[in-house]
């Protein structure tokens, strides 16, 4: 059992690995790509539309959801780990 909490581990580090470096960095660079578009819509007189921004905010909160849920079950992989070694010392 304790082999299969260990490869589920693995996995949940590599989730959080993968969007760390892959999904955050892109995400930060498409919010950025839309700030600018608005901010050429206004100096050029256009409507401004928000819409891409807000589809950008969207995706970074589920993406912090994502990794906030990660931390959480981390957190109780270690707790459970550190309950298993409490028990074998006693």
């Amino acid at each position: 059992m304790e082999d299969k909490l260990l490869k589920i581990y693995k996995k949940i580090e590599e989730w959080e690995k993968k969007l760390l470096q892959k999904n955050k960095p892109y995400l930060e660079k498409w919010r950025e790509v839309a700030k600018r578009n608005i901010e050429k819509d206004k100096e050029m007189g256009w409507p401004v539309d928000y819409g891409e921004l807000e589809v950008v905010n969207t995706e970074i909160a589920r993406l912090d959801a994502q990794l906030d849920a990660i931390k959480k079950i981390k957190e109780f992989f270690e707790e459970e780990e550190n309950f298993k070694r409490k028990e074998d010392k006693e």
